[in-house]
């Protein structure tokens, strides 16, 4: 009988240990694994009836909510992709955000311009680019600064963006807004008489991360207020082939109160605890090659598109999928050809299927994959 019980135990140990397994995500089921490449569909960022010609080197990606304004520019399930190079490549100078709607997607069709920052104003739209509810789209503007020595970009601004393409404000922080790189949204943001969000944002110049509480009015003005650090001493420095590198991707995790940031130099993602500040690393090292974007996948995982600008021989233009808890899942190589091509990605649905939507600089193009799955 002891002998029994000994063995009964020890399968429930073993039965524990798989049930541990499992809760700390090892187990999740990919969500790369789950794309058709058969299902492949492009549509060209370069809007050909601009009078600039069309900006390329496309950086962020975003798509449309549901809960979208109707009658707008831009509708559900849109794309939109922010440019930060001008028609002659160069870095720091792109002034465009273009659209790709769901028809256009599956019809593998010409985007359309979406937005074109003022003439007067310097631009360089990069990775941080979102739909706030409301219907206003906030994207980052860091402009090429070819006087100092050694060219990097300005301080720059956040541009806001009405549902129909007007600049609604051009908002300038010297203190809190220094290269503003990439961003996402909390939408757990309470205001009785406007929409409200907290907006955090990624700053390529300092290697900081701050939130700013952003209002948008029923008359569609939007306000700026209580902005302030959440996290700091990420790498930043200039480099030859992507201009700077910084501080980028951001993602919550809205159920440990976490937020994922990919200090990009250091190539890991770091878990930043939001009561605490406390940073922790979740992942580091291959097959990460300069990580730049995050979106979590429907699966719950975590997707991050690789930038390769820190070896540009590894692991080229791939996507990585780790767990929730930041084991390696697997990758997916989007494009053969020249390194630096994936930027900015994100999910969402297309033709009733999942999606995963990504900015292509070898063919300057919005790209969309999808899932076997509906959901």
């Amino acid at each position: 009988m002891p002998r029994f019980c000994a063995a009964v135990l020890a399968l429930f140990v073993l039965l524990l240990q798989a049930t541990c397994i499992s809760a700390n995500g090892s187990s999740q089921a990919s969500f790369l694994n789950s794309l058709n490449a058969s299902n492949l569909f492009a549509s060209s960022t370069t809007v050909p009836y601009l009078t600039s010609t069309g900006d390329g080197n496309p950086y962020g990606v975003a798509t449309v909510p549901s809960n979208w304004p109707k009658n707008s520019l831009i509708g559900p399930g849109t794309v939109l992709v922010s440019n930060f190079n001008n028609a002659s490549g160069l870095q720091g100078t792109g002034r465009t955000i273009v659209a790709a709607s769901p028809a256009q997607l599956l019809s593998s069709s010409q985007s359309s311009l979406f937005f074109a920052v003022p003439n007067a104003m310097e631009a360089g739209l990069t990775t941080c680019l979102e739909a706030l509810p409301g219907g206003v789209v906030v994207v980052g503007n860091a402009p090429l600064d070819s006087s100092a020595a050694t060219p990097t970009v300005k301080n720059g601004n956040l541009l806001f963006v009405s549902a129909n393409g007007q600049l609604l404000l051009a908002y300038s922080n010297a203190e809190f807004v220094r290269g503003p790189w990439d961003c996402t949204i909390d939408e757990r943001c309470y205001d009785g008489n406007s929409s409200c969000v907290y907006l955090y944002v990624s700053n390529v110049l300092d290697g900081s991360v701050v939130r700013l509480t952003v209002k948008i009015a029923a008359s569609g003005s939007v306000r700026v207020d209580n902005v302030h650090v959440i996290a700091d001493g990420f790498g930043h420095t200039t480099n030859a082939a992507a201009l700077v590198l910084g501080p980028t991707g951001l993602l919550l995790d809205q159920e440990r109160e976490n937020l994922l940031v990919c200090d990009t130099p250091n190539n890991r993602i770091v878990n930043v605890h939001l009561s605490s500040g406390l940073q922790s690393t979740l992942f580091a090292g291959p097959p990460l090659q300069g990580p730049l974007a995050l979106v979590r996948s429907p699966f719950g995982t975590v997707l991050i598109s690789n930038g390769d600008a820190l070896n540009e021989n590894v692991n080229n233009n791939m996507v990585v999928e780790l767990s929730s808890r930041g084991q390696l899942i697997t990758t997916m190589q989007l494009d053969t050809g020249a390194p630096g091509a994936v930027f900015g990605i994100a999910v969402g649905q297309l033709g009733g299927k999942a999606a995963l939507f990504f900015a292509e600089d070898n063919t300057n193009s919005v790209d969309a994959l999808q899932s076997s799955n509906s959901s």
